[in-house]
C-alpha cells in the first residue's frame, strides 16, 4: 500500500509541477519584440508567407516566426523570449517534411559567427542550409539542446533568434 501511495504522490506532483514557478521559468511576453530585420548581408529582405514546409518550424513555437528572401536565398527566422523545446533543428524539421539530409562541418565567419550547416533534398529541391541561434549578449549556439541548457539554466538571458539560411543547389540535371 506504501508502495502504491507513493507512486500515486510522485505521479500528482509530476503532474502539477510544471504550474508552479521553476528555475526554467522566463517571461513569455513578447511585447518586448523588436520587429524583423530588413536586410541580409546588404541585401534587402522581402516577407514571405509560411508555406507548408515551414509548418515544422512553427508549430507550437512560442514567439515570432517569419521568413523572407533576399532573391536568392530563403531566411527563416525564429524569435523567442524564453527557452522552449519547441525551437527544433533545422535538420529535423527538414526529415520531417520528407528531405534527406547530409551533415557538414560547422562554418566559422571572419565576424566570428559559428553556423550549423547541412545538405538537404528531395526529387525537387536541393539546399545548403546554415543555422544559428544567438542572444543579444553575444552568445551563439549550432545546435538546440545546447543552446536550450545555456538559457534554461540562466546562462543565456533571451531573448533569441534562430536564423536558418537556405541557399538553392543546382539539382543534378542541371549540372554541378
Amino acid at each position: 500500500m506504501k508502495t502504491l501511495l507513493t507512486f500515486f504522490g510522485t505521479c500528482l506532483t509530476a503532474a502539477i509541477l510544471p504550474y508552479y514557478s521553476s528555475p526554467f521559468s522566463v517571461s513569455t511576453s513578447s511585447a518586448n519584440f523588436p520587429g524583423w530585420i530588413s536586410e541580409w548581408r546588404g541585401a534587402p529582405l522581402r516577407r514571405l508567407p509560411l508555406g507548408w514546409r515551414e509548418g515544422n518550424f512553427t508549430e507550437r513555437f512560442p514567439g515570432q516566426v517569419a521568413q523572407f528572401t533576399d532573391g536568392r536565398r530563403r531566411i527563416l527566422i525564429r524569435y523567442t523570449a524564453r527557452p522552449a523545446w519547441t525551437l527544433r533543428q533545422a535538420s529535423v524539421c527538414l526529415r520531417d517534411a520528407g528531405f534527406e539530409v547530409q551533415s557538414l562541418p560547422d562554418e566559422l565567419e571572419e565576424t566570428g559567427e559559428r553556423w550549423a550547416c547541412w545538405k538537404a533534398w528531395n526529387s525537387h529541391e536541393r539546399w545548403l542550409v546554415r543555422e544559428r541561434i544567438s542572444d543579444t549578449n553575444g552568445g551563439q549556439w549550432t545546435d538546440v539542446t545546447s543552446w536550450y541548457w545555456s538559457a534554461a539554466y540562466g546562462r543565456s538571458r533571451g531573448p533569441w533568434w534562430a536564423l536558418t539560411i537556405f541557399e538553392p543547389l543546382p539539382h543534378p540535371q542541371q549540372g554541378p
